[in-house]
């Protein structure tokens, strides 16, 4: 299961990259085809933009000028809410850890041995074993 999230995180961040560093290298060109949107399309765009981001915009703010500035910041808004959801993730785990040892299903050692191995990995270092 840790495998797959973690293989799923990787994986995500690769596509983050990979979009940041598409729109850093062509923003000549994304420049050029924003230009040449008709304002229908722009309307349209603005609609579909909404519903995907969940946001509403207003024409003044959804415009050919500032359409690549807010496609960045969504970028960084996605981050943003992938790295919180990573950190609640791991905070819920350690709260479930500690209610497990108190209610006796765990050990000390062993609830010290788990979180440990969750700051270890928080830190991108994965190379403790589960202890027995």
């Amino acid at each position: 299961m840790r495998g797959l999230a973690d293989t799923t995180t990787r994986k995500t961040n690769r596509i983050m990259v990979s979009l940041q560093k598409q729109i850093d290298e062509h923003e000549v060109e994304l420049k050029e085809m924003i230009d040449a949107l008709t304002d229908d399309q722009m309307e349209s765009l603005r609609t579909t933009i909404e519903y995907l981001w969940g946001r509403s915009y207003s024409k003044n703010v959804f415009n050919k000028s500032t359409l690549l500035t807010l496609m960045r910041e969504e970028m960084n808004f996605r981050q943003k809410d992938i790295q919180l959801a990573k950190r609640a993730g791991k905070t819920e785990v350690i709260s479930e850890l500690k209610l497990m040892l108190q209610k006796g299903n765990v050990t000390q050692e062993q609830l010290e041995s788990l979180i440990q191995r969750i700051e270890y990995e928080k830190n991108g270092i994965n190379v403790l074993p589960l202890s027995s």
